[in-house]
């Protein structure tokens, strides 16, 4: 039984994350190479995710900052990178991913909270995305 359990919990980290709230598709602006997104995390949230049409060979940059203006309590924001298939990277940033794609299709960005770093679970925050 423990066995099964451990399995069945291995085999959903590995899956791409359900979102809480509704996937947002992010459109660039004709002939623009980065988009910007400033929204922010509620202390419901788990996270906001995005949406990225891309092509195999590309250069996807993803960054992320808080934008708290208060000293003390602030969220500090993170983003994982989902490929087509399922494929996820990340890091604490400030450029949070940036690698060549190997696959063409729609890319995942969730942006959550670093617990580590945040001391508050909801605050505004700053996603950058560049394609080139």
């Amino acid at each position: 039984m423990l066995v099964y359990m451990l399995l069945l919990v291995a085999g959903l980290l590995g899956q791409t994350p359900k979102p809480a709230t509704k996937p947002i598709r992010v459109h660039f602006e004709r002939g623009a190479i980065t988009a910007q997104i400033k929204s922010q995390l509620t202390d419901k949230q788990e996270g906001a995710y995005y949406l990225v049409d891309a092509r195999a060979g590309q250069q996807l940059t993803v960054h992320t900052a808080g934008l708290s203006t208060e000293p003390i309590y602030h969220m500090v924001p993170i983003a994982v990178v989902y490929s087509p298939s399922g494929k996820y990277s990340g890091d604490k940033g400030p450029i949070n991913f940036d690698a060549k794609l190997t696959e063409t299709g729609t890319y995942t960005i969730r942006v959550g909270r670093n617990l580590m770093a945040s001391n508050s679970k909801a605050g505004p925050y700053l996603l950058e995305i560049i394609i080139r």
